[in-house]
């Protein structure tokens, strides 16, 4: 059982990460307001852009270096998913990679990052899905609960979303920036869902808890 303090620090931590999310997606958007100069050969990630979702949209980075930050259930059927799936009990999996050794005000940062972009994630597929919008109310209603999990290394990260990927469940990579602790680059969590709890066991239900 997790203790009271690492809980608050994780609490803390991910409403701490969600805001700064939002106040850097809102500076962004701000930005691209104004009339962008075009960007000169060889610009690019080295110069502009930061490895966590902050100030980067789903259709700017929506593959980088080998692996998807942004996967979603396109290639299956809705009426498959309300077959097999209804939606009852749903939670959004946070699977944390343990072997980057963050501390628990980082993960807790990272968790906010992956929390709300899991949710724009789900929020717009939910525009022409009858499923994931009824996946979203519910997980509304029911007090959007979230578990965190843990894998060893980036790779187990990785096979977790290839895992998703393969049974139609959204998900989201959060890379970090390199300003604290660990390497610009390092995939630190991935999101999966808001999903239906039967949907997902089979891939993190046996998956430690952080």
């Amino acid at each position: 059982m997790i203790a009271n303090d690492t809980v608050i620090v994780l609490t803390v931590g991910i409403l701490l990460g969600s805001l700064m999310t939002m106040v850097s997606n809102s500076m962004c958007k701000s930005k691209k307001a104004k009339k962008a100069a075009p960007a000169k050969a060889g610009e690019g990630k080295e110069q502009g852009d930061e490895w966590t979702d902050e100030g980067t949209s789903e259709e700017d980075s929506a593959e980088e270096d080998g692996y998807i930050r942004n996967a979603g259930p396109d290639d299956v059927e809705e009426k498959e998913l309300f077959d097999q799936f209804p939606p009852t009990d749903i939670k959004m999996v946070l699977v944390v990679n343990n072997g980057l050794k963050m501390g628990k005000g980082k993960i807790g940062a990272q968790c906010g990052h992956a929390t709300l972009s899991g949710y724009q994630r789900c929020k717009k597929l939910s525009a022409s899905s009858k499923y994931w919008t009824k996946v979203l109310e519910k997980w509304h209603y029911e007090g959007v609960k979230k578990i965190c999990v843990k894998v060893d290394d980036s790779a187990q990260l990785l096979q977790v979303q290839k895992d998703a990927n393969k049974l139609g469940i959204p998900s989201y990579v959060v890379a970090d920036a390199g300003h604290t602790q660990i390497a610009a680059g390092s995939l630190t969590v991935c999101c999966l869902g808001p999903v239906e709890s039967k949907h997902v066991d089979s891939i993190t239900g046996k998956l430690k808890l952080i």
